[in-house]
């Protein structure tokens, strides 16, 4: 991949490039391009929405179609080798009928958040202590230790888990938790399951609850996925 091919897919795709994008590294261009083809894959199956450019908000999220909510992830090694998922779903029941957009599927559903991690990436934490420590605190390293020979690339795990909790949380209550403010309180390898305790910190937050975010551990990658009631 180069700057001209790449420059030729952000066109023949309708993607819009932000300008600290089109200033960053190739790899850069390329991760944010191929997250953005996936977020059009997913509203394309909502409605007519080829035209629709997902621009970036005053906090880098993604700026969905009135009515939808969303949730992006890419993850690269390099300009050639990448992945990215995107999810769209309606989020507001009360549509209009003379909304200029026909959907394809008109029901409410839960918020979610999503992020995948190519499984190499997961040398990082081994390799940069300080990222390990910003990623969990003592009482996470505690619990999860004992399940490290079982599940190798379970800081990348929780990671992932962390950002689709970021992501769902933003996407319910527009305001972003920090790593240290989510605390993993349990760890399910027979479901899949990683179970988070968030401190309140938004008066429109529901009286805290466990949150469980599931993660999908493949060959090369990790997926997770949280879901939030959109109530």
């Amino acid at each position: 991949m180069n700057e001209y091919t790449l420059k030729h897919y952000y066109f023949k795709f309708n993607i819009f490039i932000p300008f600290d994008v089109a200033r960053a590294s190739l790899k850069r261009k390329c991760e944010f391009f191929i997250g953005r083809l996936a977020a059009k894959f997913a509203l394309a199956s909502l409605g007519n929405y080829a035209f629709f450019n997902i621009k970036k908000g005053l906090h880098g999220e993604p700026l969905w179609p009135k009515y939808i909510t969303g949730s992006i992830s890419h993850s690269m090694l390099d300009c050639t080798h990448g992945i990215a998922i995107a999810t769209a779903a309606i989020h507001n029941p009360n549509i209009n009928s003379d909304d200029s957009i026909h959907h394809d599927n008109q029901n409410c559903k839960n918020i979610s958040g999503i992020d995948v991690e190519i499984k190499q990436n997961a040398d990082l934490f081994k390799e940069n202590p300080n990222m390990l420590n910003s990623l969990m605190s003592s009482q996470e390293t505690k619990l999860l230790s004992p399940f490290l020979e079982q599940t190798p690339a379970l800081y990348l795990i929780l990671f992932s888990a962390k950002e689709s909790l970021i992501k769902a949380f933003y996407n319910k209550y527009q305001q972003f938790i920090p790593f240290d403010a989510m605390h993993c309180i349990g760890f399910n390898t027979q479901t899949c399951t990683l179970s988070f305790y968030l401190p309140q910190t938004s008066p429109k937050m529901i009286p805290i609850r466990t949150i469980n975010v599931k993660y999908l551990e493949l060959e090369n990658e990790i997926m997770t996925f949280c879901s939030l009631d959109p109530s």
